[in-house]
């Protein structure tokens, strides 16, 4: 009350006994690196920065120790304390404290849809880490790629893509064409193209991804069949039918090969493939796909399979009638 009121040097005294009467009766407790919090808070609004940096020290070890990294109240303390050292221009010892601690709070937050709050947290530990780091640190990528990620998400793609393609190079820099992260930041990138309908640009790119994850994968890791899948899809929507069914069957019989016939991801792959056949109207060859699927099966598979049998039959009497 006496804060509100701006009575700031009768308010000090009190939260200054609050908080030595919670070090003597709690130890470090939640209640305690409350009061530590909140008299940090204070001091800095002051200006008084210098005093409130160990409190805010204080509070994030205390929470650390106490609740673990990943807790909501140690990411909250660990970016108080950034923001107080930044403000300080200690842009090295700050650096620390945003990653990764800033960044799994940004994290958080886009998991959540937070994504104005998560903006510039996140742009505040970028400018931090190209300034400690680099512009080529791989730390400094990892939080290029998701500032552009969120950017795209908000449909700011003009930026998104500069960061995008920002990452990319960066990381074929500095890992090379083939090294995991280089092969995200190309996928993202291809994303980004698909978005905006740019397709003939994102082609090359979901080659280079497959071909990257088949060579330092293997062909039947799961993130290479779902290169495979991303790239058939693509080549459907391009009207390249030929080699997207190749593609569709090639990933369904890795499924079936790594995981079997009634693994979830092997039924998807069967109704994917025949979802592409159906459109097509390659009923013969849907059929002989469809009775050699064992086991478990979607509901509306069953239906389609009946469907088809009555059309070839309704087709072949027809032919005989004639």
């Amino acid at each position: 009350m006496l804060e509100q009121q701006g009575r700031l040097e009768e308010a000090e005294p009190l939260l200054r006994e609050a908080l030595d009467g919670r070090r003597a009766v709690l130890g470090q407790h939640r209640d305690t690196l409350s009061s530590l919090d909140h008299l940090a808070k204070f001091l800095k609004k002051q200006g008084r920065l210098d005093e409130a940096e160990p409190l805010f020290r204080e509070t994030f070890e205390g929470n650390r120790s106490i609740l673990g990294e990943e807790h909501s109240e140690t990411l909250t303390s660990a970016e108080n304390l950034a923001l107080l050292l930044k403000d300080q221009m200690r842009l090295k010892e700050a650096e620390p404290f945003l990653r990764p601690w800033g960044s799994t709070t940004c994290r958080h937050w886009l998991a959540q849809g937070r994504l104005h709050e998560a903006e510039p947290l996140l742009r505040e530990a970028l400018e931090g880490r190209r300034a400690a780091l680099g512009k080529h640190h791989p730390d400094t990528l990892i939080d290029v790629n998701t500032l552009a990620g969120l950017l795209q998400r908000q449909g700011c793609y003009q930026e998104a893509e500069a960061l995008f393609r920002e990452a990319l190079e960066g990381n074929r820099a500095m890992l090379g064409e083939h090294h995991p992260h280089t092969l995200i930041a190309i996928g993202n990138l291809a994303g980004l193209l698909r978005a905006q309908r740019r397709l003939q640009e994102a082609e090359p790119l979901l080659r280079d991804v497959l071909e990257g994850c088949r060579v330092h994968l293997g062909e039947l890791h799961p993130k290479t069949l779902a290169r495979i899948y991303g790239l058939a899809q693509h080549l459907e929507e391009t009207g390249q039918f030929d080699e997207a069914e190749q593609l569709f069957r090639e990933e369904l019989a890795k499924c079936r090969a790594t995981l079997g016939a009634q693994h979830p991801d092997t039924v998807s792959s069967v109704t994917n493939l025949t979802r592409f056949l159906l459109e097509r109207g390659k009923m013969s060859e849907l059929t002989d796909l469809l009775e050699d699927q064992p086991g478990q099966r979607d509901p509306e598979i069953y239906e389609l399979i009946a469907r088809i049998r009555r059309l070839n039959a309704e087709s072949a009497g027809h032919v005989s009638g004639s």
